[in-house]
């Protein structure tokens, strides 16, 4: 009696480790991106995001692949043991974050299908002036995804609109031990004080190099054909160039809010 009650203690001893182990492995997930960046004009964008998750610590980053390549421009640090939520971007080479919430707010639904070699169930959720589908798996259980995206019983492997104008597809899955850790940025606060920022910024998005210039803090040259551009011309360059991808990028993810780079 004594050894099997011995055997029984192992056993569960070996199901607890293992199960802590299983756990408390970090994972890498691929996902490519793919929307519709104006409005007016059905073309598409794909871009390559990827998706570091702790399970110890339960800290996740979703972040561009290549930083030269991505006009989505939408990184997502979440610390859900701490409820620390950012958003990093990318505007005129400097790193901004700013602070968000996301209530999970699903509706779960019972169709099922399979991504990667995982059995896969249905979710819908209104966010961001979008409605949305999610597929996520409960045998990965973990409450994070894409984006903003997280609280449902497993891991997202796909999300889109309904409007298609926007799409996550999950194209891999590893097991890896990839320190999550987030940018360093300027903070730009929350939703309302970041609106503010930017639309300071879009009224004369070159003033941060016309106060440097002020201040003596930059020296540039910039020659075209052999010929040195001014400081006025490179003024009216940054100016123009900002405007210009803000006329081709009005349809951000999130109905609303201010998409710039």
């Amino acid at each position: 009696m004594g050894k099997i009650n011995y055997k029984i203690k192992f056993l569960f001893f070996l199901i607890v480790f293992s199960g802590n182990f299983i756990f408390s492995q970090n994972y890498t997930i691929g996902y490519d991106v793919k929307y519709r960046p104006k409005v007016d004009d059905s073309a598409k964008v794909s871009e390559k995001y990827l998706l570091n998750i702790n399970t110890e610590t339960k800290e996740s980053f979703f972040k561009f692949q290549d930083l030269n390549h991505s006009d989505f421009n939408s990184n997502i640090f979440k610390n859900n043991s701490k409820n620390i939520f950012k958003k990093y971007e990318m505007i005129l080479y400097k790193f901004y974050s700013s602070d968000y919430l996301f209530t999970a707010n699903w509706e779960l639904l019972k169709q099922k299908k399979e991504i990667l070699g995982h059995v896969c169930e249905n979710a819908s959720i209104s966010f961001g002036g979008r409605q949305w589908t999610a597929w996520y798996t409960a045998e990965i259980p973990i409450q994070d995804g894409p984006y903003k995206f997280s609280g449902l019983p497993g891991l997202i492997l796909e999300i889109r609109s309904k409007d298609n104008d926007y799409e996550f597809f999950a194209r891999s899955i590893e097991k890896k031990s990839d320190e999550v850790k987030a940018f360093q940025a300027i903070p730009m606060g929350d939703l309302e004080k970041e609106k503010t920022f930017k639309r300071n910024l879009i009224k004369e998005p070159a003033s941060q190099y016309k106060q440097n210039l002020a201040q003596g803090n930059l020296k540039v040259s910039v020659s075209f054909n052999g010929r040195q551009s001014s400081d006025k011309e490179i003024i009216e360059s940054i100016n123009e160039n900002f405007w210009e991808w803000m006329n081709a990028h009005d349809n951000p993810i999130e109905k609303g809010v201010i998409w710039i780079k």
